[in-house]
Formats: structure tokens, C-alpha cells, sequence
């Protein structure tokens, strides 16, 4: 019993992984118009309080890069953040990555993190908020403190930009689901 029991986790693990190797590697398609809106990362970026700063829900669901990949075997350091509770981060790039998956609270302007693999905790503030420091991106996301040694990444404020900047990146969003929701205890 205990055999067959392993042979099944072994099953489900390499299912899991031929799904998120799939996924990043299956080609590009476009979604058709009517399905466009169920496909964006979220609202159009939207000013709130100041003009610069953003709604703090624009952080859920979009992707968070250190810098933007010429090419699918950069190396980069991406964020997710999910509504459902869980994030991740992956260091690395289509082909070889690391990554740290998280649970997640968001109240406001302010995350508690819980990094799984080691329970660390942390609390952070951050801000969404428009910046042009990097043109090919539309939205900066500053955390202070640093989280794990990063206190800014950069996004985009619809799919549509970051399709243009980085075609692959709807594909990236779906494997990070799909790993963060795997590992959710």
C-alpha cells in the first residue's frame, strides 16, 4: 500500500509539472475580444489619493519583475501575489527558476507575509504607483521595508502592455498559478 501510495504522489507531481512546463512553453495566442476583460491582470490603472499612487488592489494578480526579459532565458526576479492568499516569488527564467511560495494578508496598504518553506514572517507596506523609470514598464511597486532583499519591482497596468513588452507574460501568470495553487497547504 505504501508503494502505490508513493507511486500516486509521484504521478501528481510530475503531472503538475508537465501542466506548468506546458503552460510556459505552449505558444502565444491571443484572447478573443469578448473574452479580453476576463483575461486582464485587473482594473485599469486608476489614480486614488495622489497622482502618483494607485490602488493598493492593483497589486493582486500582476506580474512583478525586477527588469523586463529581451528573451525567455533572462534571468529576472518575478513577484505574484494572489487574491486567494498566496503569492510567490521566481528567480530565474522560463527554463530554470527557484521558487519561494507565500501566504499572503493584504489590509490596505500593508501585506503579512508567511514564507512556507521556512515560516519566516513579515510585515511590509507598499505602493503601487505609476513611474517611468524603466520605459518599457507603466506601475512600480515600492515595499519597505525590503522584502527579501527587493524593494522595488515594476509592472504593467493591463495585459495589453505587457503583451507588447513581453509576450510570454500571460503564460508566466498562468504557471505561477498553477505552482502557487499546488503548494497551498
Amino acid at each position: 500500500m505504501r508503494g502505490s501510495s508513493l507511486v500516486s504522489k509521484v504521478a501528481v507531481v510530475g503531472a503538475l509539472g508537465a501542466v506548468t512546463l506546458g503552460l510556459c512553453l505552449w505558444p502565444k495566442k491571443s484572447a478573443p475580444p469578448e473574452r479580453a476583460a476576463e483575461h486582464a491582470a485587473g482594473p485599469r490603472v486608476e489614480a486614488t489619493d495622489g497622482e502618483d499612487e494607485k490602488s493598493p488592489r492593483l497589486l493582486l494578480g500582476r506580474l512583478w519583475l525586477d527588469k523586463l526579459p529581451a528573451k525567455r532565458t533572462d534571468t529576472v526576479d518575478l513577484w505574484i501575489f494572489f487574491a486567494g492568499g498566496i503569492g510567490l516569488e521566481d528567480k530565474g527564467s522560463s527554463f530554470r527558476s527557484t521558487l519561494e511560495i507565500f501566504e499572503l494578508e493584504r489590509q490596505g496598504s500593508r501585506l503579512d507575509i508567511v514564507f512556507l518553506q521556512d515560516q519566516k514572517k513579515q510585515t511590509v507596506k507598499f505602493a503601487v504607483k505609476s513611474c517611468s523609470d524603466k520605459p518599457e514598464f507603466d506601475l512600480c511597486l515600492e515595499l519597505t521595508p525590503p522584502v527579501r532583499g527587493v524593494s522595488k519591482l515594476y509592472g504593467w497596468g493591463d495585459d495589453e502592455e505587457m503583451d507588447r513588452a513581453m509576450p510570454w507574460g500571460r503564460e508566466w501568470r498562468k504557471a505561477a498559478e498553477v505552482k502557487a495553487r499546488a503548494a497551498k497547504p
